[in-house]
């Protein structure tokens, strides 16, 4: 949950994804792609993100003008990850809700808060998704 700002909230949606971000790209790696090897990668990884989302959400198709949103990772392994390196690869998940439809856009007036607590140990490799909004 986020801090006071969080208050007056209510879930307005909670996604269980089973699918987490693959880190096929690791900064350094990243920086040696050339730039359509790395636009094709990360295509490849929205197309992942939405069909997820999609799949989660069955025939409901909510939307909603602005959210706050949680994103829970959970993994198979018990490897540290940085928090940053979470942040990093939840652009494509961002994206996919706003191409599904849920949000609008991924500007501030529409995500008004993007919280990412620490990656647990999970049976399954996931992200749970919360978006919030005013009740």
């Amino acid at each position: 949950m986020f801090t006071d700002a969080h208050q007056g909230l209510a879930l307005a949606l909670v996604l269980h994804l089973a699918w987490a971000p693959s880190g096929r790209l690791a900064e350094n790696r990243r920086r040696r792609l050339h730039w359509s090897q790395y636009a094709s990668v990360m295509a490849q990884e929205r197309a992942d993100a939405c069909k997820a989302v999609l799949e989660a959400l069955g025939r409901d198709r909510p939307q909603l003008p602005y959210a706050y949103v949680t994103l829970r990772y959970h993994f198979t392994d018990s490897r540290r990850r940085d928090v940053d390196g979470l942040v990093q690869r939840s652009k494509v998940l961002l994206d996919a809700l706003v191409s599904t439809g849920i949000l609008p856009d991924d500007g501030p007036e529409h995500l008004r808060g993007l919280y990412i607590p620490a990656a647990t140990t999970g049976e399954s490799d996931g992200v749970v998704v919360e978006l919030w909004s005013e009740s």
